[in-house]
């Protein structure tokens, strides 16, 4: 149960106001959820999430518009998202990703499954052993797979998720000016198949 003193009532922009919380209190994990209505959605999703994802320096667990979970509370709570996905883009840094990722599937005791979706001028052989540097020295878990695959990145990420029954998918938020932080991270949750931990770089 919270505490009414647990409870935080801020005026101001949204965004402004949750990063400016998140930085005071030292948070090490935002958590932000979407309603069931199609305009709530669209706000939190559209302005909101979009504006915290493009500044946060904090982990952002972005949770889906469904009744899907991955918490257990019946007697400990336990994370019960089955494996865990890091979807990683070999263009970026994802060291931090996959840190938070291996932690993640430590306590979970689940499997830490890395993929990626390559480009054309990239073989699977090469974008397959790029991962594996990426991930050799992971701890506490290390990758059991390494998944290549081709098309549209949001779509092959939820539908690996589906296949693997992933319920929690890791990625990384862009360094680079190629588009918007958090946009991938924001189009794999609409499909309502997994959370999204969104990990800053650096």
């Amino acid at each position: 149960m919270f505490e009414e003193s647990d409870v935080l009532v801020r005026l101001g922009p949204v965004s402004e106001a949750i990063h400016r919380e998140a930085v005071q209190l030292g948070a090490t994990l935002l958590v932000i959820g979407s309603g069931s209505h199609a305009s709530l959605v669209k706000l939190l999703m559209g302005s909101t999430t979009d504006a915290i994802l493009r500044s946060t320096r904090t982990n952002t667990l972005l949770v889906p518009p469904n009744k899907f979970d991955i918490i257990s509370v019946i007697s400990d709570a336990a994370l019960t998202c089955g494996p865990v996905l890091a979807a990683v883009d070999l263009a970026e840094d994802c060291r931090h990703q996959l840190e938070a990722a291996s932690h993640l599937a430590g306590i979970a005791r689940q499997p830490l499954l890395i993929m990626t979706v390559a480009d054309s001028s990239t073989t699977d052989h090469d974008a397959s052993q790029a991962i594996r540097d990426r991930a050799h020295d992971l701890s506490p878990v290390k990758p059991t797979s390494i998944i290549v695959r081709r098309g549209g990145v949001a779509e092959e990420i939820s539908r690996c998720a589906k296949t693997e029954d992933a319920g929690l998918v890791v990625m990384g938020l862009r360094q680079n000016s190629r588009g918007r932080p958090g946009v991938i991270a924001q189009a794999v949750l609409d499909t309502g198949r997994a959370f999204v931990l969104a990990v800053p770089a650096g």
